[in-house]
């Protein structure tokens, strides 16, 4: 469905996007998935390795490169919004915080059980060289805007995120150009008039950065309260939130972005605000439609869902924030700062190899099946 009603932020959805697949191989580990799990991370690995050195946005979910986007003219759209497009031209866009995704889930991968091979390793060595060369361009953002580059916040913290894996992967010798790029956020990143995070160098407003706790980047004092704040006075739309404010390209407007409520809630969870935190998420569980699905975004003034349809990104913010609200609860909201391969192996202990195996059935305290039967298998011609 269109992103706005009539409107022009119409996208084809019908591919495999980098960073929404590093948040599923999350949700899946932490729920006990390991066999989906393992599946969509060496999937994902392959059609990674075919693009090298660029990790593209997105990949078509039969590992296809060529994503070109065209516009079907001879169809009216959904709710006469136009135009429809087939392809999305994003595959093409430098999107840098890809790389460092790639990164972070390797970490996770390995805190869980997983083992990196000779080859794994070279890709990661790969895509951190790529990471120290490129990070201090600017680019298209998380959001795929169709405007200019610029230096967005979002995508310095995965700049990062991919090296300070890498350190803690493959050697101290990416340390120093881990801490270039943490010192270059906290000089131009952070707005010096309320002091809280932008969506650019250039200032402006954007939920994304919220993730920076979750990520386990170190901001100045004071950072977190004032980027919540921020977010919730210039982004707010009722219960809702939207994902940023400025010029991105494009024409018209567009609903709320239901999984910035979730990464609103997990910053909440991280400032340790546990009930406002619970109350969200209970609001959010409502939002399901009546078979219990999500899209990606909402009319905030009478709930009906526009984007994507049904949206992973949502579901896996949920998943998350469920995941992440336990934890605080049982271990205090400081164990929720840190990496995403922290808190996978705080939730789950272990997913992957016979650990995983083992944890599985304590947590569940059911003896099932190891190996898959050919009927549980999707059918594949």
């Amino acid at each position: 469905m269109p992103e706005g009603i009539g409107g022009e932020r119409n996208w084809d959805y019908r591919y495999c996007w980098v960073r929404d697949s590093s948040f599923a191989l999350y949700a899946l580990a932490v729920l006990g998935y390991s066999g989906e799990a393992g599946c969509f991370h060496e999937f994902l690995l392959g059609v990674i390795s075919r693009s090298l050195p660029e990790v593209r946005p997105l990949y078509g979910i039969d590992g296809a490169l060529d994503l070109t986007e065209t516009t079907l003219d001879h169809l009216e759209g959904y709710a006469a919004s136009s135009p429809v497009r087939q392809g999305n031209g994003a595959y093409l866009q430098r999107q840098i915080d890809g790389y460092g995704q790639i990164l972070d889930l390797a970490l996770m991968y390995q805190a869980l059980g997983g083992k990196l091979d000779r080859q794994y390793r070279r890709l990661l060595e790969a895509v951190a060289n790529f990471i120290a060369a490129h990070w201090s361009e600017p680019d298209q953002g998380i959001w795929e805007m169709r405007g200019p580059p610029r230096h967005h916040v979002h995508g310095k913290l995965m700049c990062w995120v991919g090296l300070d894996r890498a350190a803690r992967l493959l050697g101290d010798h990416w340390k120093a150009a881990a801490r270039a790029i943490a010192d270059d956020i906290r000089v131009c990143g952070v707005s010096a008039d309320d002091g809280a995070l932008q969506q650019a160098y250039d200032g402006g407003t954007d939920a994304a950065v919220l993730l920076a706790p979750m990520l386990g980047f170190a901001s100045p004092p004071g950072t977190l309260e004032a980027t919540i704040a921020r977010v919730r006075r210039t982004l707010g739309r009722g219960e809702f939130i939207g994902r940023y404010v400025g010029e991105d390209g494009l024409e018209g407007e567009e609903g709320a972005f239901l999984v910035c409520s979730s990464w609103l809630i997990d910053a909440e969870l991280a400032a340790g605000r546990i009930d406002t935190a619970r109350s969200m998420i209970e609001k959010l569980v409502g939002c399901a439609n009546d078979v219990g699905l999500y899209a990606e975004e909402v009319v905030p003034d009478d709930g009906r869902m526009l984007g994507n349809f049904p949206q992973a990104l949502t579901h896996l913010g949920l998943i998350g924030n469920v995941i992440n609200l336990q934890l605080a609860q049982r271990q205090g909201a400081d164990r929720l700062t840190g990496s995403y391969a922290d808190r996978a192996h705080a939730a789950v202990s272990a997913t992957f190899g016979w650990r995983g195996v083992l944890f599985g059935m304590l947590a569940s305290r059911r003896f099932a099946r190891i190996f898959s039967s050919r009927r549980s298998k999707l059918a594949w011609p």
